[in-house]
């Protein structure tokens, strides 16, 4: 089937022990993202998605564990704009680092306002069975703790815990 997407997700111990020996991230490696949540429903969730210069919008299905159906197509930044205003208050911004470890690609997700202090790892994977060496910076993994997932943030802010 396509359009699976497959993702694991880490809490992270130390978000600067990530980046040793200085223990900061390169300023330009980040991007800035903000998510609103058009529909929230147990079952799928329609997110918009805004970053400085892109815009998408992703029809996500239920969650099966690591596994979900996704459909995202990008649109006009000014279209993304007047979306994430509907999408108010359901909205999550963060900041996302790409980086290699262990031989994958992980993004890390620094949250920002009412989620600051909540750092998440993500990898995506092709399979359900494939192998992952899992960074020693990770701590639990969340991927099934719906606490965890961005629809909820956006709705249930990790202050708010």
């Amino acid at each position: 089937m396509t359009n699976l997407e497959i993702e694991r997700k880490f809490l992270v111990r130390d978000f600067e022990s990530i980046w040793a020996p200085d223990g900061t991230p390169d300023a330009d490696s980040g991007t800035v993202i903000s998510q609103g949540y058009i529909v929230q429903h147990a079952l799928r969730s329609l997110r918009v998605r805004l970053t400085h210069d892109s815009a998408s919008l992703a029809l996500k299905g239920p969650r099966e564990g690591a596994l979900r159906i996704e459909y995202e197509d990008l649109i006009s930044v000014e279209l993304g704009e007047q979306l994430l205003d509907m999408a108010e208050p359901n909205v999550v911004s963060k900041i996302r680092f790409p980086l290699v470890a262990e031989e994958r690609l992980w993004a890390i997700d620094k949250f920002l306002d009412r989620n600051s202090g909540l750092t998440i790892a993500e990898v995506e994977l092709t399979s359900l069975t494939e192998k992952v060496i899992i960074p020693s910076w990770c701590d639990i993994e969340v991927t099934t703790d719906e606490r965890y997932y961005n629809e909820y943030l956006a709705r249930n802010p990790y202050d708010t815990w």
